[in-house]
């Protein structure tokens, strides 16, 4: 048996001083002679054995009552397995899941309210002398503070839902940097057990951890996860079409007609449903006319019930009359490109002489075609780097008659390979790549025996595995005819294949066409249709001035921490905004970009872990974990006995008790 104040045990001496008293009567008699008290004698004695017996009973229940109520004082406790008793001054840690899977309920009401009184059940086991840090999912310093029992009540009852969901591994990392040795620290955890967050086998911690479970009740929920666009552009006076994905969690077996509607400016562009099973997930589309090139602020939206976090998407998206496409070439033009993009209203062509340059065209186009050029000055190729570099896309095309040197130098300064030798050898393309993104929406399904095109020259081209490169035409001798390279946030695809058809028959190829169609669908860098709340901004901009972003919008105005690689520059929002929906970025009075941010969707599958499963698995792991299922004061003795164990006091007092009940009868009775 162990003792929280063993100082009370030193009272105990103080039972001498009855026992003293009882030894050493100071009462003094004086003895009388009766002449005939034989039978009188007989009494006396017979009375003082018996009074001599009460006093004797009397002192010892005084004693042992007295006893009694001294070992009570001094809180004895039984020795607890799961937890080493300390005794002092306590610091104790609350994290308190307040994500939106919270809004669930149990039996007593919505989850987050039912976690708050469990730790208002908690702190009554502890004492004023303790300080206490609650943790929630926005990981807010002010919420890290040590604090008294009444502030930290006072903080508590603040807490309200957030938007950001945090792994329990992070948490454990966030506790674990406040601890420090020697300190007597208990971590109290309560969640509602949802395993795509409280990721407990990732968890390597020495923390002993006392786990209180929110179990809620069966909840049923459609998530609209993600929508994308079927084209890279979006052109005004064009049908578009969206892609999106609906996933139902739900557990009823019968499918749900789910109503869906979009907005584009906050008009209803048409309203339909979506049928989907238990347990499942489909991919839908809409359609829909584009009538002006301007920013859209748009969302999607379902209606479902209870849970609702997750039924909105929004996006932001920029509508462009045609795509520009500029094309370098030599005094003879290959007829072949501009046959495809002058015809087109999709596109708006420019070509332009390499004997008179104009690299402002070029830079106002997102795709730009160089024609086997026989000079490659230090100029153009500084040029092409920094097209590269603010997200341009550069068709590079070879033959027998280029500046190989100057392609070479090029190339050197991007870090690609080296071009060798010319072949003059005939040869034939015998793969390609039907996973590539150039290659979407071109087939209906992988045809067996495509003819590809045949050369009568290509290069052959150094081995270096440095760069981003992805083969779309292979040559018989593995070169690539076709290969893309990623080059900081710009692509640049050459061809070594010549699309002169005297030496290359590709140009009247069935793949011709499409893929030079879709590199100019594709050039253009775009910006997000949509952000999560939490993730990094990216903004393009040339603008080098030294006057901060700001985010405006939804009653919120911040200038968030901003870092600037080059022309692209970062936003670090992390948990200043709460609410999804469309912002505003400006930089002193101009918008300049218009953004839109999303709930994390990681909470929409309601799949549970049940407390044998953790238990396990913390036991696999060698982690210290306490599971604490019980409600209101059974919940605080529960904790008085994870803190000190098994008490014993009450059963002393109990025992004084029937001590001094007893004395009381023998004082009466004897």
């Amino acid at each position: 048996m162990n003792f929280v104040a063993p100082g009370f045990l030193y009272a105990l001496f103080f039972l001498a001083i009855p026992i003293i008293i009882h030894l050493f009567n100071f009462r003094r008699y004086k003895t009388i002679y009766f002449p005939q008290v034989k039978f009188l004698k007989a009494v006396k004695k017979e009375s003082q054995s018996a009074s001599q017996l009460k006093h004797l009973l009397v002192l010892l229940s005084r004693l042992i009552a007295l006893a009694a109520i001294i070992i009570a004082f001094s809180q004895p406790y039984g020795s607890n397995e799961d937890l080493t008793v300390k005794a002092g001054k306590k610091k104790i840690q609350f994290y308190l899941d307040n994500s939106f899977s919270m809004q669930a309920t149990d039996e007593n009401g919505v989850l987050l309210e039912s976690a708050k009184q469990k730790i208002y059940q908690i702190m009554k086991a502890y004492s004023e002398a303790d300080e206490f840090q609650l943790l929630t999912n926005d990981f807010e310093y002010s919420y890290q503070a040590w604090l008294s029992k009444s502030e930290f009540i006072d903080q508590l009852q603040n807490v309200d839902y957030s938007p950001q969901v945090k792994e329990l591994s992070q948490v454990i990392n966030r506790f674990a940097e406040d601890i420090e040795e020697n300190e007597n620290y208990d971590t109290y955890l309560l969640s509602d057990l949802q395993k795509n967050v409280l990721d407990i086998e990732n968890i390597d911690t020495n923390l002993k951890i006392i786990l209180i479970p929110l179990l809620a009740n069966e909840s049923e929920n459609v998530s609209l996860n993600k929508l994308a666009f079927d084209k890279p552009y979006q052109l005004a006076n064009s049908q578009e079409i969206i892609n999106f994905q609906l996933a139902n969690y739900g557990k009823k077996e019968e499918n749900k007609s789910v109503v869906s509607q979009l907005y584009i400016n906050n008009e209803l562009k048409t309203p339909f449903s979506v049928e989907i099973g238990s347990k499942d997930s489909v991919e839908s589309q809409i359609s829909y006319t584009i009538k002006s090139d301007e920013i859209k602020a748009a969302k999607l939206l379902i209606k479902d019930y209870p849970i609702h976090f997750d039924d909105t998407l929004y996006f932001n998206f920029t509508v462009d009359e045609k795509i520009k496409v500029s094309h370098l070439h030599n005094e003879q033009i290959e007829k072949s490109i501009p046959a495809i993009y002058r015809n087109d209203s999709l596109f708006d062509y420019q070509s332009i002489s390499s004997n008179s340059i104009d690299f402002n065209i070029m830079e106002r186009s997102p795709f730009l075609i160089v024609e086997s050029q026989r000079s490659m000055s230090s100029g153009t190729r500084q040029f092409f780097a920094k097209y590269l570099e603010d997200g341009g896309t550069i068709a590079l095309l070879l033959d027998s008659d280029i500046d190989q040197k100057g392609y070479n130098q090029l190339f050197a300064e991007l870090k690609l390979e080296q071009l060798l030798d010319y072949q003059e050898d005939k040869i034939t393309v015998k793969d390609l790549n039907y996973k590539a993104e150039l290659f979407n929406n071109v087939f209906e399904e992988i045809p067996t025996n495509l003819k590809l095109a045949d050369s009568k020259g290509h290069y052959l081209i150094s081995n270096r595995n440095a760069i981003q490169k992805e083969d779309l035409l292979t040559y018989q001798n593995n070169m690539p005819a076709l290969r893309k390279y990623t080059i900081n946030k710009g692509k640049l695809y050459l061809f070594n294949i010549p699309f002169n058809d005297s030496i290359s028959n590709f140009s009247k190829n069935a793949l011709f066409v499409p893929i030079l169609y879709n590199m100019a669908l594709y050039s253009k860098f775009k910006s997000p249709l949509y952000y999560q709340l939490g993730e990094t901004i990216f903004i393009e901009s040339n603008n080098v001035k030294e006057s901060p972003y700001r985010i405006i919008g939804k009653g919120v105005d911040l200038i968030p921490r901003q870092k600037r690689e080059g022309n692209t520059v970062q936003l670090f929002v992390e948990s200043q905004i709460k609410n999804a929906g469309h912002y505003s970025i400006f930089q002193e009075d101009k918008e300049i970009k218009r953004i839109a941010l999303n709930y994390n969707r990681k909470e929409s599958n309601f799949s549970y872990w049940t407390i044998d499963e953790i238990e396990s698995i913390a036991e696999e792991r060698g982690i210290s974990l306490k599971t604490i299922e019980s409600e209101g004061d059974v919940l605080e003795g529960d904790i008085q006995y994870l803190m000190k164990g098994e008490p014993y006091w009450k059963y002393f007092v109990i025992l004084a008790l029937i001590l001094l009940a007893l004395e009381i009868l023998l004082i009466r009775i004897l």
